[in-house]
């Protein structure tokens, strides 16, 4: 066993610059090919079967429900008008999680609103929320499914938008 610690030693002490280099980029470029490698398999796995966000009875009453609005599924669920939705919580101008004031979504960073809806109130931000695809299963639970969005207001009148509360 020393005699192997003394060769590994005399290795790495007769290494030139050039040898280090060579060796770092040789390194380097394994670590890149392995993370594309694993991006591109994790791309290609189906989405996931959504996100539970509780029975569809839990929604009593109009408004949003915050309890979602941060990592990992950044969204908000809202009933109004005799509708459940979900949009996402990001601003549409920087990411920022938007707020809940109390009558409509706040982002904190630069002061962009949205209404409950979705919809921007003021700038800087120029475009909606976007809203998510959402159903009801077989245990009458809400499930979200983030791979489809709504990205316009023109689009939210697609049932696959929305569930009905009727």
């Amino acid at each position: 066993m020393a005699h192997m610690e003394e060769s590994a030693a005399n290795r790495t002490a007769g290494m030139n610059r050039r040898d280090f280099v060579a060796a770092a980029a040789v390194a380097a470029a394994g670590i890149g090919i392995l993370a594309v490698a694993r991006a591109s398999a994790q791309a290609t796995q189906p989405a996931a079967a959504g996100i539970d966000v509780g029975a569809k009875t839990d929604y009593s009453k109009d408004g949003p429900v915050m309890t979602w609005a941060v990592a990992p599924n950044h969204l908000i669920v809202v009933r109004e008008s005799g509708k459940i939705y979900a949009t996402t919580s990001k601003c549409t101008h920087k990411q920022c999680d938007v707020a809940d004031d109390g009558t409509q979504f706040t982002c904190p960073c630069h002061h962009s609103a949205f209404g409950y809806d979705g919809a921007v109130v003021n700038g800087p931000a120029k475009k909606p929320l976007p809203r998510y695809a959402i159903s009801t299963n077989g245990d009458g639970h809400v499930i979200v499914d983030t791979s489809k969005q709504f990205a316009t207001a023109d689009t939210w009148t697609d049932p696959a938008s929305f569930v009905a509360l009727s």
